[in-house]
């Protein structure tokens, strides 16, 4: 089914406006609170063209719609739950992509719009140290999407306990020679925490590694889902079960006790884990859709990808880097490492 959001004063296409959290149309300035209380019925819906939609075979099978608004064919991958027309840009929510269990529990909608999306990437951009000075100077955005990303989040409970070594040191002088002692102390701790909300993305095209480095979302935002806040964006569904998900929410949970531990134990100076058991269980997994800019970026024939948190305007992503400037980084360092070490020799009474 395709879903189109219309103006009840003009009949254009209305779509999410992070400014004012409502529903707004370009074409006339008309702006629509999201009755969450009412449901979808409030909106005014374009029913689907007759019939099922066509589908292809194959692997990656993809699905053919219709367009409302123009009616053209709106060709959507496996996944995809929210786009665009690409023939009039009328954007469409496929929501039968959001059924059941499909459809997500809560959503935090967009609080950066395209326009500062654009320019804290700039300005991000201008302070990388190690990057060309020209990429900087005139950074070129080829693309810039905004795109709702399946996540799973998870309550954990955490058991378990843990050994350790912890050390105390113990520092006096004796004439020109500082001595240090260091005490040695066995480290137990049984643990029985509660994780709220850790998160993990469920979707196969976005990189792990950047999604975590967009992290954190500010919870205090979570909204119960409705299909709204999706208009005017990319969405796809998820790609990962929430069960498929647990290992690394798991380990991620594992290295939070690690830190519950040693900050439990901070009167030592070091703590040291030799051994630990530990058993994580998932009590609740909500099904959410987190805000973010894709933006693309090309220099030198090359294209660099890059993303922005679409609610705190975290940026990240792996910029070209400059061989000059990390030539003279890698020297730098290198000759303090050298400076150091000559001067250690030196005043431990070496020849150097």
């Amino acid at each position: 089914m395709v879903q189109h959001f219309k103006c009840q004063n003009c009949g254009g296409n209305m779509v999410f406006d992070p400014k004012t959290s409502m529903l707004f149309c370009g074409n006339c300035g008309n702006g629509e609170k999201i009755k969450k209380a009412q449901g979808e019925e409030e909106y005014r819906k374009i029913e689907p063209a007759q019939g099922k939609p066509q589908v292809y075979t194959g692997q990656e099978a993809e699905v053919q719609y219709q367009c409302q608004s123009c009616g053209a064919m709106i060709i959507a991958e496996p996944n995809t739950a929210a786009t665009e027309c690409a023939f009039c840009g009328a954007p469409v929510v496929l929501s039968e992509r959001l059924d059941g269990q499909f459809r997500p529990s809560l959503v935090i909608p967009f609080k950066i719009d395209k326009r500062q999306a654009k320019e804290i990437f700039k300005n991000w951009s201008k302070k990388l140290f190690l990057a060309p000075n020209d990429f900087k100077r005139s950074v070129r955005v080829k693309s810039l999407t905004g795109m709702y990303i399946p996540f799973w989040l998870y309550n954990v409970a955490a058991q378990g306990e843990a050994f350790a070594v912890g050390t105390i040191e113990h520092r006096h002088t004796s004439g020109d020679d500082e001595i240090i002692e260091t005490d040695y102390f066995d480290v137990y701790r049984k643990m029985d925490l509660l994780y709220r909300g850790i998160p993990a993305d469920a979707s196969e095209k976005m990189e792990d590694s950047l999604m975590d480095r967009l992290e954190p979302y500010d919870y205090a935002d979570l909204q119960q889902f409705d299909t709204p806040y999706l208009v005017g964006y990319v969405a796809d569904k998820y790609d990962y079960t929430s069960e498929e998900m647990f290992p690394r929410v798991e380990k991620r949970a594992n290295d939070y006790m690690d830190e519950y531990f040693k900050q439990s134990a901070n009167r030592y100076d070091t703590v040291n884990i030799l051994h630990r058991d530990y058993h994580c269980v998932p009590v609740q997994t909500d099904y959410a859709m987190m805000p973010l800019w894709m933006i693309y970026s090309d220099y030198e024939h090359s294209e660099y990808s890059f993303a922005v948190n679409g609610q705190t305007g975290k940026v990240a992503g792996m910029p070209p880097v400059s061989s000059a400037k990390a030539t003279t980084l890698f020297v730098s360092v290198a000759t303090d490492v050298f400076v150091l070490h000559r001067n250690i020799v030196l005043l431990l009474g070496g020849t150097f």
